[in-house]
């Protein structure tokens, strides 16, 4: 079976990941060929991860479409929406809208599997693609994407398209749940340097732990925007890291707690830094909301806080019982195993193929 997986892949974030291992995963696990099939280019970190066996076709409609006859080629396409509202359009494909003008014959597509991954309201124009192609499907990156189809009267017109909820593939090979010596609890995450994915109660929550148990904690953080960083780089146990500047496994190899405290009005969908966290058997803080619900399990394999103080109760309380790391550790390392890559695949497979 020939799968293309096409994409905005010109920046390095969660979807472009998940595009990069997805195609990783097809080609590892499965008898199955791969071609990764950017709309216009390919960010450099994402073609660094891609394994060897894996087919790039660049520039397919942009800046001016070059490769679009290969579109023709599977028996699959994956596409995955990233942030665009465009993709689920007939009109995109059709050359009638802004980014392209060439008109492609979708009824030559056997196949197309629309993945949601950041927003889920273009769902819903997928009605305008189903008179040209025989065989659309919908995967969600979370349940909420999944249920708002079900319950929102907006997207009626597609709830009869077969659908799943699959989450994004992370390499257990990548990730260590081996960790460093250390006489400090260390408490960190890595994430793209957005001011989003840093909450800017950051300093506020580090100095209450610190005044209370300075000389037993250090924070490591991978990735953080300038503005944060300015505020907390002069605190002596905080270490900022650049973006990039050590492998995400041996990051982890050094954090006891993952602190996933970003910006409070935003909704992830599915976090990958957060897969990765429980993979390397960090118990987990997040905040309580979206993706969130379904990656943590609250007093399981970490916890979900509302405000500033739930992230502080329950560092404190992790702080308190460091034996409780241990056993949220493994627990995220058990649940992890539901979203290695090699049984997402199985999961993507089955769909596509059923």
């Amino acid at each position: 079976m020939k799968i293309g997986i096409f994409s905005k892949l010109g920046a390095s974030g969660g979807s472009e990941h998940r595009c990069a291992e997805m195609a990783n995963g097809i080609v590892r696990h499965t008898d199955h060929s791969c071609t990764i099939l950017c709309e216009k280019d390919l960010n450099r970190h994402i073609e660094d991860k891609l394994d060897d066996r894996i087919n790039i076709i660049k520039r397919v409609f942009k800046p001016k479409p070059e490769n679009v006859e290969c579109l023709y080629d599977f028996d699959s396409l994956l596409i995955v929406n990233s942030d665009s509202y465009s993709f689920a359009k007939a009109d995109y494909w059709l050359g009638k809208t802004e980014h392209h003008d060439y008109e492609v014959d979708l009824s030559r597509i056997k196949q197309m599997a629309f993945l949601f991954n950041f927003v889920i309201s273009p769902s819903k124009k997928l009605a305008s693609l189903e008179k040209y192609v025989d065989d659309l499907r919908i995967i969600c990156a979370n349940k909420k994407f999944f249920h708002h189809i079900t319950e929102k009267s907006g997207h009626a017109c597609v709830r009869h398209l077969p659908r799943i909820t699959l989450d994004s593939p992370i390499d257990p090979e990548s990730i260590t749940d081996v960790k460093t010596n250390s006489d400090k609890i260390r408490i960190g995450k890595h994430s793209k340097a957005h001011g989003y994915k840093f909450n800017e109660e950051h300093k506020k929550l580090i100095d209450m732990v610190n005044d209370k148990y300075g000389d037993k904690v250090s924070w490591d953080f991978l990735g953080v925007p300038s503005d944060r960083a300015a505020e907390i780089c002069d605190i002596p146990n905080v270490t900022i890291r650049k973006e990039y500047s050590v492998p995400v496994g041996d990051y982890l190899r050094d954090i006891d707690i993952f602190l996933f405290f970003i910006s409070w009005g935003r909704n992830e969908p599915w976090s990958r830094a957060v897969a990765e966290g429980l993979m390397a058997g960090c118990p987990v803080l997040a905040t309580n909301k979206a993706g969130n619900l379904d990656q943590i399990l609250h007093g399981n394999n970490g916890y979900l806080c509302d405000d500033l103080d739930g992230f502080y109760k329950w560092l404190c309380y992790l702080i308190e019982n460091p034996d409780m790391i241990n056993k949220l550790g493994r627990n995220g390392r058990i649940y992890s195993k539901s979203f290695s890559s090699a049984n997402i695949i199985r999961q993507y497979i089955e769909f596509i193929t059923a």
